[in-house]
């Protein structure tokens, strides 16, 4: 008959619990921004990653290859910190995770036209530096989250073609001064359009 110690089961049952949980750490260049790099592994992982149209730099760090994230598919950098994001028409599905609001220097995010079928993070507020925010043509659902209403540095803001997304426009939207392009069109959201929009002159509502 074998013996185990309990300290060789612990070890045994920490193995076993590694391996059911499967996948290796997401894992980026040593000189990459681990709070970046623990975002993007989280979204890869929540939207399906392995399913991706293209996933190429996201499935060897997924691996545990330490690979710079600035060298993803959809990724650009700008003095090594993240700046945009394009994953549109890339098949991702599932939920935007919260931690996606923890990307500093992003100024373009792009997720339009897959199948992502989760609520707005409310931490995309977070997202001071963002100027492009495209989410269309999914199939998102519950309320636009306040906090993204109030992201005053936006020139875009694409949340049209999600027919469950409802909820009204809150009139904070006004003070996005800077914003250019408004679409909601094919959405559940209602309400009036506040009538405080005809002083931003450059907005396009579509």
């Amino acid at each position: 008959m074998v013996m185990y110690s309990p300290r060789s089961t612990l070890l045994v049952l920490l193995f076993c619990t590694a391996a059911h949980h499967g996948a290796a750490a997401f894992t980026c260049a040593g000189n990459n921004d681990a709070t970046t790099c623990s975002a993007l592994g989280d979204l890869y992982r929540a939207t399906s990653g392995t399913g991706w149209l293209n996933n190429t730099g996201w499935n060897s760090a997924a691996s545990g290859s330490a690979t710079d994230y600035c060298t993803f598919y959809g990724a650009l950098c700008s003095n090594g910190a993240l700046t945009t994001l394009k994953l549109q028409s890339n098949n991702l599905t599932g939920t935007i995770p919260s931690s996606l609001g923890n990307l500093p220097a992003l100024r373009v995010l792009y997720m339009h036209n897959n199948g992502l079928s989760s609520t707005i993070p409310s931490s995309l507020g977070n997202l001071s530096t963002l100027r492009q925010l495209y989410l269309g043509n999914n199939t998102l659902n519950g309320t636009v989250p306040t906090s993204v209403w109030n992201m005053t540095g936006l020139y875009i803001m694409y949340l049209g073609n999600n027919a469950q997304l409802g909820g009204s426009i809150a009139t904070s939207l006004c003070s996005m001064t800077a914003l250019s392009r408004l679409l909601l069109l094919n959405s559940a959201l209602s309400g009036t359009i506040p009538g405080c929009l005809g002083s931003l002159t450059a907005v396009t509502l579509l």
